[in-house]
């Protein structure tokens, strides 16, 4: 009887993050690999199986794939993967093949994090019984909603990083004017992930294309570039606004959990940055906003440990 109770893998963008899941509920044998070296999931989870030495794949698995999910498939909104759950385990002989949003699975995990996954932004008071938001920037922009419970039936999926983008001064007008000539609607993940951030530089600059995502955060950061520091500073704002548009549209006054692959890496630089004084400039509404408590999610795999609750049915209650 095999060790591993089934596999979790969460798809991103860019990344694709696997792992088994132990008899004992807990995640093991961790591999990254970049989505643009394979053609489809099954060849990726085929090397995955590989590369640990395995005879075959545990018979389940749970997926999340950053799409809209509709009927056990998805279509990756930044990378060219359709994944389809019902052909991608008859490929690869699995018995059952969970497929669900990425955020629907970092929503799910909000339960099984603790203090040490954690890093406080705003302290604020969470109001008992009321909804959660999570939204996170990597490739894109994740939003996802948890209402009282902590089961799949208490999530609110979401494309709300799709929202259209509203500047709040000369510099945020003139990068969205610019990004509407490019791209025509400008939503929120064109400035909020990582993508934006080298839009919101490449229009400061006039130099598209030019420094990545993580260059210009690291120059932005150690202050050795203007350019970069005011890249950085129009993306914690963009993305004050659009978590605080979240907030108000679900309610979330149980509080604002960001995620994803960037503000780990710099927890620092956004609380020191204007993230939460944009975050509570909504006029009349700025002390329901001051009030959500926001943390960052640092836990490596938050999204896979919401797979492996949907797997182990903890997050079926």
């Amino acid at each position: 009887m095999s060790i591993w109770s089934g596999l979790v893998a969460d798809i991103g963008g860019t990344n694709a993050r696997i792992a088994l899941v132990g008899a004992d509920g807990g995640l093991a044998r961790p591999g990254r690999y970049l989505c643009a070296d394979f053609p489809d999931l099954a060849t990726a989870l085929g090397r995955y199986a590989v590369d640990q030495g395995l005879d075959a794949l545990p018979p389940r698995a749970a997926v999340c794939a950053a799409g809209p999910v509709e009927d056990g498939r998805v279509r990756m909104t930044n990378h060219a993967w359709e994944i389809d759950a019902a052909a991608t385990a008859d490929n690869l002989g699995l018995d059952r093949l969970d497929l669900i949003n990425d955020f629907t699975a970092q929503a799910l995990a909000l339960p099984a994090l603790g203090p040490g996954d954690l890093f406080p932004i705003a302290p604020g008071r969470a109001m008992p019984g009321a909804a959660t938001a999570v939204m996170g920037p990597g490739t894109g922009l994740g939003v996802a909603g948890l209402m009282p419970g902590a089961g799949i039936a208490d999530v609110v999926t979401s494309e709300g990083g799709h929202m259209t983008a509203a500047p709040r001064d000369a510099d945020e007008a003139r990068v969205v004017a610019a990004l509407e000539g490019r791209f025509g609607h400008v939503s929120y993940e064109r400035l909020v992930s990582g993508p934006g951030l080298e839009n919101i530089h490449g229009v400061l600059s006039g130099d598209d294309g030019t420094l990545s995502a993580a260059e210009i955060s690291r120059r932005a950061q150690d202050a050795s570039d203007d350019a970069c520091v005011r890249a950085l500073d129009l993306f914690f704002g963009f993305l004050g606004s659009a978590a605080a548009d979240l907030v108000l549209a679900l309610g979330g006054r149980g509080g604002l959990y960001l995620a994803g692959g960037i503000l780990p890496g710099m927890t620092g630089a956004l609380a020191a940055s204007g993230f939460h004084a944009r975050f509570c400039d909504k006029g009349r509404f700025r002390d329901y906003l001051a009030a959500v408590p926001i943390q960052v999610i640092v836990h490596p795999a938050p999204a896979q440990l919401g797979l492996m609750r949907l797997l182990t049915g903890a997050g079926n209650d």
